[in-house]
């Protein structure tokens, strides 16, 4: 087997089925990969969560679950390993994945880009608007938007990429993939593949590990209002000032249908 770039996998301890199903998968596609232990958020004390994930009134509108930290914890891991071996780029996996025709061939031609790579990818997720960034020759888009695809469960990360990541420090504000859609805190440069080349497994999603972000109460959507929409103009205001006007007009064109399957 020959992967074209190293390929992580991100799984629990004891969870079997899902390991054997990434196994299957990589090997149908004669790709090699690294477990990665994650951690499970469930089984840290409290001081040691209380010390992860301060308090983040201001930043997002609840407290991050144990799950979440588990799981910001366990990218971190995958992503200090690429820092630390200094290795050019990377693939992350979470393990409730299914890969797409074709991934092995595309994921080649974005390495080919080499220096053009931005500092990750998210080959999961889609938006229904973005600006168009380079085509693929197997025909799948690179795509910017002010707001990343959600979900972190396929990113192709480059070397500076990670670095920057790292450089945000420990201090958990957001769960990961929220953090990452605020990209100009660290300054991340991240585009995102259409046609997505992973989706959602039909067998492992729904049993997820991280926990609900459900708010109840009238105060409770009253924060969650209040985060969406300062998000909402601090991510224009900082893409139109990133980018200019023109690339900014250019991330609202729309996506064509092939591409708007969304995680």
């Amino acid at each position: 087997m020959s992967s074209p770039c190293p390929i992580f996998l991100i799984n629990l301890p004891g969870s079997h089925a899902r390991l054997q199903d990434a196994e299957r998968q990589f090997r149908g596609a004669w790709l090699e990969f690294e477990r990665i232990e994650a951690v499970d958020g469930r089984k840290l004390p409290p001081d040691e969560l209380a010390r992860l994930a301060p308090d983040n009134r201001g930043a997002f509108y609840h407290r991050l679950t144990p799950g979440e930290i588990g799981c910001y914890l366990s990218h971190l891991r995958a992503v200090r390993t690429i820092v630390d071996r200094a290795l050019p780029a990377a693939v992350v996996f979470e393990d409730d994945f299914l890969l797409q025709p074709g991934f092995t061939a595309c994921v080649r031609e974005l390495l080919a880009l080499g220096d053009r790579l931005p500092d990750l990818v998210k080959l999961y997720g889609a938006r229904r608007r973005g600006e168009p960034r380079h085509t693929l020759p197997c025909g799948v888009r690179l795509m910017r938007s002010s707001s990343p695809p959600i979900c972190s469960t396929c990113t192709l990360w480059t070397l500076k990429g990670a670095r920057k990541f790292l450089d945000g420090g420990d201090r958990m504000l957001r769960p990961v993939d929220v953090q990452l859609k605020h990209w100009w805190e660290q300054d991340l440069d991240i585009l995102w593949a259409s046609p997505p080349l992973v989706v959602d497994s039909p067998v492992h999603t729904p049993a997820s590990t991280i926990g609900s972000r459900r708010v109840t109460g009238i105060r409770g959507h009253a924060q969650q209002a209040s985060y969406r929409w300062g998000y909402a103009l601090q991510r224009e205001a900082r893409y139109l000032a990133g980018h200019g006007l023109a690339a900014w007009a250019r991330s609202f064109t729309r996506v064509p249908r092939d591409g708007r399957r969304m995680p």
